[in-house]
């Protein structure tokens, strides 16, 4: 009996309701069904951990796995992320059987990046060679490697492949393995940028100015304050690159993807090839106006 009620059946109706919104919230948690086209990797997949100033802290390796849980309820996922601002069920990764590789984001409820762009809830978007994930409001960014994965025919072909391989890797395969001691022993680089340009520039006009005014120094410093920031944690690399690079590779987040030596202006060269994967350079000047440069692989 209820004194607050006068009776039992009031009671029993609270109890009843809460019981039942409790099934609801676990009824409304978004779930994970594998899509009929989920087959074995044919891609050895893993991820890179970076912290808010774009350190690598870990590595994630998701070799054999055809399908990984990305969110915040451990007991539930493959990729745990501490962060409230997370899903407990936020995203999957999923390997098609045409081979490529898959971000779905399971109807989070703050979202899921890649590359800077919000995904659509269960529409699959395809993962690349350094693509970067951001869940919900986590600060961490996970970046996306694939390697190829041989399936000699005898163990001849096998050692003739290894060999093969550092020689002649395939073209999509030239991004070398992460090595922080690498410098510019690398043959090829991955980096993204953030340019400003100045008034003595080689084009002094960008989409972001018509006419571009500011001196060398000014434009130095710029670039020095956003590389403060992104190390601090108040912006991702990506998220400055797309709104004050003058490059037009701010629309993909200052991604110049892979270039080799003789394929960019000197100066740039010799601080990209020179930086560790995950490292920001110091603020430096070519003939197009005043960079940072994030070393990506």
């Amino acid at each position: 009996r209820c004194k607050a009620s006068g009776g039992i059946r009031k009671c029993v109706t609270l109890t009843c309701t809460q019981q039942a919104r409790g099934l609801a919230l676990e009824r409304d948690m978004p779930t994970f069904n594998s899509p009929n086209w989920e087959a074995a990797p044919q891609t050895h997949l893993s991820l890179d951990v970076w912290d808010a100033s774009g350190r690598v802290q870990s590595r994630i390796d998701l070799e054999g796995k055809s399908h990984v849980v990305l969110g915040r309820d451990a007991s539930a996922v493959e990729v745990a992320v501490d962060n409230r601002g997370v899903s407990r069920t936020h995203a999957a990764i999923v390997h098609h059987r045409n081979g490529r590789v898959y971000l779905i984001d399971l109807k989070s409820t703050h979202g899921t990046k890649v590359d800077g762009e919000a995904l659509e809830a269960y529409k699959p978007t395809r993962l690349k060679e350094g693509s970067k994930m951001q869940l919900g409001h986590a600060q961490t960014l996970y970046v996306v490697h694939l390697h190829g994965m041989r399936k000699p025919s005898s163990t001849h072909d096998a050692e003739t492949k290894q060999k093969e391989v550092p020689h002649e890797p395939p073209k999509q395969m030239q991004t070398k393995p992460q090595d922080s001691n690498a410098g510019n022993k690398d043959a090829v680089v991955r980096c993204s940028h953030i340019l400003v340009k100045h008034k003595d520039s080689r084009r002094p006009t960008s989409w972001k100015e018509q006419v571009v005014t500011r001196t060398k120094e000014e434009a130095l410093r710029m670039v020095a304050r956003m590389r403060e920031d992104i190390l601090v944690g108040h912006a991702t690399f990506a998220e400055l690159a797309k709104t004050e690079s003058h490059c037009s590779s701010a629309k993909k987040g200052g991604d110049l993807g892979e270039f080799a030596k003789g394929s960019m202006q000197p100066q740039f060269e010799e601080q990209a090839f020179a930086l560790a994967v995950g490292k920001i350079s110091q603020p430096f000047l070519s003939d197009s106006g005043a960079h940072i440069i994030l070393r990506t692989s």
